[in-house]
C-alpha cells in the first residue's frame, strides 16, 4: 500500500466524510500505477519500479451533501448515523441528522483535512453554465477556489 494513502485518517477513508466517491493513485505523468494484486508499482507501459515519492494522491469531490440532497435525507435516519459525514449536526428532536456539507466553512475544513491526509489534488466536475442548476452543482468548485486558507492540494476539473 502506498504511504500517502495510509496516511488517510479512516474517517476520511470512509464515504463518512462525504467528500469523495473514491481515491485513485496517479504517477507523475498521471497514469494509474500501482497493482495491488501484484505489490508492484510500475508506469503504464513501462517496468521501470515508480518510487512512492512520485506518485500523487487524487480524490473526488462529491458535493450533493446539502440539505435539501436526495441523498442525505436517504441517510438522515439515526440508523445511518456511521456514514453521516464529519459535519452533520443531529437534530435534539428525533435524533436525525442534518446534512449540510455545502458552506465555506465545510470547505476550508476539507481542505485541511485533505492537506493533513497527504492529498495532492482533488477532481470537481465542472457544469458549464447552459446546464440545468449549473451554478448549483459548481458550489463546490467555487467554494474551493474562494477560500483563504493557504491551500497546497491543486485541482483539476471533470468535464
Amino acid at each position: 500500500m502506498i504511504e500517502a494513502v495510509k496516511k488517510i485518517p479512516k474517517r476520511l477513508a470512509v464515504l463518512g466524510t462525504g467528500l469523495f466517491m473514491g481515491v485513485s493513485v496517479l504517477t507523475a505523468g498521471g497514469a494509474p500505477a500501482f497493482s495491488e494484486g501484484s505489490g508492484t508499482c510500475t508506469q503504464s507501459g513501462s517496468t521501470d519500479l515508480m518510487t512512492p515519492e512520485k506518485f500523487r494522491t487524487n480524490v473526488i469531490y462529491w458535493g450533493e451533501w446539502t440539505k435539501d440532497s436526495k441523498w442525505a435525507q436517504n441517510i438522515k435516519d439515526p440508523r445511518w448515523r456511521d456514514r453521516w459525514p464529519y459535519y452533520t449536526v443531529v437534530n435534539p428532536q428525533d435524533g436525525s441528522g442534518i446534512i449540510s456539507g455545502d458552506t465555506q466553512k465545510v470547505m476550508d475544513q476539507n481542505i485541511k483535512y485533505w492537506t493533513d491526509s497527504g492529498i495532492d489534488s482533488v477532481s470537481f466536475v465542472y457544469y458549464a453554465p447552459f446546464s440545468p442548476q449549473f451554478s448549483k452543482y459548481n458550489k463546490g468548485l467555487n467554494r474551493f477556489l474562494n477560500s483563504k486558507q493557504t491551500n497546497p492540494v491543486t485541482f483539476s476539473l471533470i468535464l
